[in-house]
């Protein structure tokens, strides 16, 4: 009740009086009581001359003198899921490696208890840092030296271990799978390109091949016509001597000369020269009353090569004729303007 009525005291010394009912003036002087004031604790109200200048925390009230620290919680790892309080210790205990904060009130003055701040200040205790703060930090100390087994960080680092592993072995697998397929792709394409090679090849040996094959019957063709034409130059020359000696037997003399008929065409017409004893006979035939005389005159003649043999076309009757028997072969008929040879299939 003292310390009430001194704090109100002081208060109203440093406001006017028409502050005194002004919500934010109230406010302020709450502030201010706090700030200036309440810095040493509620003792600084207290209005008697032997006043006990015990100061407390700013982060706790601190634990009365003389009262009973309360009891142990039981340990297990529930305690290291509980919100952290700010009435309690500051300090985090072992609590069988989960970690918890202190049970005990920290000290007037101090956010820790006298346990916990004595295992702070010497280095060889252990000291399991403050509840607030994350596992494994800097304010932690252990006496034999090197860091706290903390349950929960021996789990996470065995499975960022465990999740690694499987990591790199998943790495490696795929490593090996790809290299396995692009090994497999490269077979591919090296066979691939075998194959296209040799069908390559093939199709060009084919073209040589058939190249070589047109040629050899070109060859052939070329050199049985040259023979062809031979054999009838030679035919054609053993005619021409035969029917000269046949002629010259008889008396007679055939004499080619070429010209061109009325369509403009090119012939040879065969002219006979006649011994006077033919005249003679020719005379006497012509005296005869017989069918001699109505004969129809000799065509004119012209030689036509026909697949290596010389026949005679008649340019009147176009009449194709063995030279050797007169034996009728076929006839001469125009096709768009140019004149082919039908011979008979006989």
């Amino acid at each position: 009740m003292n310390a009430y009525e001194a704090g109100f005291a002081k208060a109203v010394l440093c406001l006017t009086a028409d502050e005194c009912f002004s919500v934010g003036a109230l406010e302020d002087l709450q502030k201010k009581c706090w700030e200036e004031w309440g810095q040493f604790g509620i003792g600084d109200y207290d209005p008697r001359e032997t006043k006990e200048l015990a100061k407390t925390s700013s982060r706790g009230r601190g634990r009365p003198v003389g009262s009973k620290s309360p009891p142990k919680p039981e340990e297990g790892e529930h305690l290291c899921r509980l919100p952290y309080d700010q009435e309690k210790c500051r300090a985090r205990f072992w609590n069988q490696g989960f970690g918890g904060q202190c049970w005990r009130d920290p000290m007037n003055g101090d956010d820790l208890c006298k346990g916990c701040a004595g295992r702070r200040d010497n280095d060889e205790k252990d000291f399991w840092g403050y509840f607030d703060e994350p596992l494994g930090s800097d304010a932690e100390h252990k006496k034999s030296g090197g860091s706290h087994p903390w349950k929960v960080l021996q789990e996470e680092r065995a499975a960022k271990k465990d999740s690694d592993k499987k990591e790199k072995q998943a790495d490696k697998k795929k490593a090996l799978k790809e290299k396995a397929l692009a090994k497999k792709a490269s077979a591919e394409a090296k066979k691939k390109a075998e194959a296209e090679k040799k069908a390559a090849e093939a199709e060009a040996a084919k073209e040589e091949a058939e190249a070589a094959k047109r040629e050899a019957e070109a060859a052939a063709k070329e050199e049985a016509e040259v023979a062809a034409k031979k054999e009838a130059e030679q035919e054609e020359e053993a005619g021409e001597k035969e029917v000269a000696k046949g002629a010259e037997e008889d008396g007679e003399r055939i004499e080619i000369i070429q010209g061109e008929n009325a369509a403009g065409e090119e012939i040879e017409v065969e002219i006979h020269h006649h011994s006077p004893r033919d005249d003679e006979d020719t005379q006497s035939l012509d005296g005869d009353n017989n069918d001699y005389k109505d004969e129809e005159p000799k065509g004119i003649f012209e030689e036509w090569e026909e697949e290596g043999c010389v026949l005679k076309w008649n340019k009147e009757t176009n009449e194709l004729f063995d030279p050797d028997d007169d034996e009728l072969m076929g006839m001469m008929v125009q096709k768009d303007g140019t004149w082919v040879a039908e011979i008979k299939t006989e």
